[in-house]
């Protein structure tokens, strides 16, 4: 098996090129696509013992699926009293999290990517839009000729997808 990785949109217009694929962001509608996890979102930064919306300290993006972008657009219109002067955007989301974790700025990440961070040291504000959190979807995927596969078969039945 090779595993592949890279930005969902980018795997996304690839598909074809995958027996299976796991991608963020909206279902493709043709194929059988599985829920895999789900990844609520924070805004997290360093704690300094100022509020967590600090408007002098920029917010620090990184380039996701265009589903993330635009949920997180979503949610600082819909909350006026997250507003930042600047914004600070990284092409990764691990160097996003550093320049959080140097106090550079305030970050929106998912808790995957702050699970190690433990309790101490940062405020973190898990993010709701209209009273449900917001999180990134992640899906599994494959094209029905693949499913015919022994490897395939095999990953499928680990993920109790057959």
């Amino acid at each position: 098996m090779q595993l592949t990785t890279g930005l969902s949109q980018e795997i996304r217009r690839s598909i074809k090129n995958f027996h299976i694929t796991i991608f963020r962001g909206e279902k493709i509608k043709t194929q059988p696509c599985h829920h895999f996890l789900s990844d609520q979102l924070y805004l997290i930064k360093k704690h300094s013992g100022d509020p967590i919306v600090d408007s002098s300290r920029p917010l620090i993006v990184f380039e996701g699926d265009e589903t993330l972008q635009s949920l997180v657009s979503k949610w600082l219109m819909d909350n006026d009293e997250f507003k930042f002067s600047q914004i600070i955007k990284v092409d990764q989301i691990e160097t996003c999290k550093q320049l959080m974790k140097k106090g550079i700025g305030i970050a929106v990440l998912p808790q995957s990517a702050i699970s190690d961070l433990g309790e101490e040291g940062y405020d973190k504000n898990p993010l709701f839009v209209d009273g449900n959190p917001l999180t990134r979807e992640t899906w599994i995927t494959y094209s029905k000729e693949s499913e015919t596969l022994p490897q395939v078969k095999a990953f499928l039945s680990i993920q109790n997808l057959l």
